[in-house]
């Protein structure tokens, strides 16, 4: 079953085409089909792989909403110091920003975490790597 999903992911890549590669979801895409073939290298079990798999969708739904508020906030300070805002304005995006930053941070670094109750630390090393 795992490898017939990674076959599959990869396909999905494969169809998507070199110029959606760059794309959200082509990275999400991606992201799975690594982790897919991580538990595979694990040697997961399906029930495993299930549990892996919510998580990731979890993870995944939370950063992608980070990832378009920093997106919005990266555009508004773009756009204030383009227009030569006042400093507080400037200002505020910028903690706005930092603050979004480490939140996407702090995600990453807790999925991590979390994956470490479930496998040794070789496999979280090569997860966090990834």
């Amino acid at each position: 079953m795992k490898q017939f999903m990674v076959v599959l992911m990869a396909g999905i890549l494969c169809f998507a085409g070199v110029a959606q590669a760059k794309g959200p979801q082509a990275n999400a895409a991606l992201e799975m089909a690594m982790l897919l073939q991580l538990a595979d290298e694990l040697g997961m079990g399906d029930y495993e792989l299930m549990d892996v798999l919510a998580g990731y969708r979890q993870y995944r739904s939370t950063m992608d909403g980070y990832v378009k508020q920093r997106q919005e906030k990266k555009a508004a300070l773009e756009a204030a110091i383009a227009n030569d805002a006042g400093g507080s304005t400037v200002s505020t995006l910028t903690q706005e920003l930092m603050s979004l930053d480490m939140n996407i941070l702090r995600l990453r670094q807790s999925a991590v975490n979390e994956a470490a109750t479930v496998m040794d630390s070789a496999a979280v090393a090569k997860l966090y790597l990834m």
